[in-house]
């Protein structure tokens, strides 16, 4: 899907100026600061150039190619374009129109990207454009008060708060499921099934942590651990959405490796026990035909995430931890 997006700001400053600002990387590097910006292969931003970078968006690393082809003092134009899939195509245009005041800038972004990632894209460039509109006016000292902007980051309270109501909403299926006929009672179980397997996962960590001695900062919206897999086709791994949850890195640095271990394992243990919390109340209140199906169901899904959690997900950075703290 196509989007557009604009932004317009003014600046009382020299045309040059300004323009000298927007093709400066490190100002490149202060819009995207808070998606941990690297420059791979550094190079000025000039008529023609390619710079390769890193950031990460959605809790994944990615990297990507920019290619100028249009600057001068009144226009700033370039690609962008992730180089792993060409999931996402950006052409990005800065113009700036000398005013009696000042400078006028106008950003313009055309974007390609899967339809249901268009949300999440039209926030993130919106963010960064503010981004980077503060970090040239910090350059001409015209910014009196500097926001730091997290891009799809909750509340710790809002979030534990939904798990916790998703859970109850778990058992209350669950206990409807059981007093129903097929498929309602196949229908409700699976919903139930589903809550017990997404919504205690962000939870484990934090409590477990929150014992620990272990702090966290937010909840974000993330790309699930799986998308580090190399055999997953790009396009199957953009739909691996998942809740994901920060750590203060203090907090982190100073707990124990088996404190780390604990608190990382505990979110691929709860999502992998808590869905068997359906199959065995099935089977407890006698209906057999559905408690097979759902602990088949629970058992596969028990063993996929044994799999490729030591492969790429939390019982990787659980063993990870240990084994730093035995060196």
């Amino acid at each position: 899907m196509t989007g557009r997006i604009e932004h317009t700001y003014t600046l009382k400053a020299p045309n040059k100026g300004v323009f000298e600002a927007h093709i400066d990387p490190q100002t490149l590097a202060e819009a995207l600061s808070p998606y941990n910006f690297k420059m791979l292969r550094a190079s000025e931003i000039v008529f023609g150039a390619k710079l390769h970078i890193q950031t990460t968006l959605l809790g994944q690393k990615f990297e990507w190619l920019i290619e100028v082809d249009e600057a001068h003092e009144n226009v700033l134009s370039y690609k962008v374009n992730a180089t792993e899939g060409s999931w996402l195509k950006l052409r990005i245009t800065e113009r700036f129109q000398p005013k009696i005041d000042g400078v006028e800038v106008r950003y313009l972004v055309e974007y390609e990207a899967p339809l249901m990632f268009t949300p999440i894209i039209k926030k993130m460039l919106t963010h960064m454009l503010q981004a980077k509109e503060d970090a040239v006016k910090r350059r001409f000292n015209q910014l009196t008060e500097v926001k730091e902007r997290k891009p799809l980051t909750y509340p710790l309270h809002l979030f534990n708060t939904l798990q916790i109501i998703g859970l109850i909403l778990a058992s209350g299926l669950l206990i409807t499921a059981s007093s129903l006929t097929p498929p309602l009672s196949y229908i409700l179980a699976l919903l139930s099934w589903i809550l017990y397997w997404f919504t205690p996962h962000g939870l484990a960590h934090y409590l477990v942590g929150k014992v620990l001695g272990i702090r966290f900062s937010h909840y974000f919206i993330g790309l699930s651990n799986l998308y580090r897999l190399k055999f997953i086709p790009t396009q199957l791994k953009l739909m691996l959405f998942t809740l994901g949850i920060k750590t203060e890195s203090k907090s982190l640095s100073a707990a124990s490796p088996r404190a780390k271990a604990t608190m990382y394992a505990a979110g691929a243990v709860a999502s992998m026990a808590l869905p068997f919390t359906t199959p065995i109340y099935l089977l407890y209140v006698g209906l057999f035909n559905e408690g097979v199906l759902f602990l088949t169901l629970s058992i596969l899904s028990a063993v996929f995430s044994i799999y490729f959690s030591f492969r790429a997900g939390d019982l990787w950075k659980a063993t990870r931890a240990l084994r730093k703290g035995a060196l």
